[in-house]
């Protein structure tokens, strides 16, 4: 019981670090479909962006964090 207390609260952590800037993603191509000034399209593409940036950072690091991205402990087959 306590081991799948830890993967809800593990899986809650990874959702919620997540859904700002993915969020943030929806918001910006809301705003290209939308917009036609020049300007606010172009902060709308720096907003997707970095969005785009931060959500591949943050999983790189839950990768690294609580996965096997190192190949700490695997074994060849």
């Amino acid at each position: 019981m306590q081991d799948l207390m830890l993967l809800s609260l593990l899986c809650s952590k990874l959702c919620h670090d997540l859904v700002g800037p993915i969020s943030a993603i929806g918001n910006g191509v809301e705003i290209l479909e939308d917009e036609e000034d020049p300007g606010m399209r172009k902060q709308a593409v720096e907003l997707l962006a970095h969005s785009a940036e931060l959500a591949a950072n943050r999983l790189k690091f839950m990768r690294l964090a609580f996965g096997a991205a190192g190949g700490e402990g695997l074994r060849s087959a």
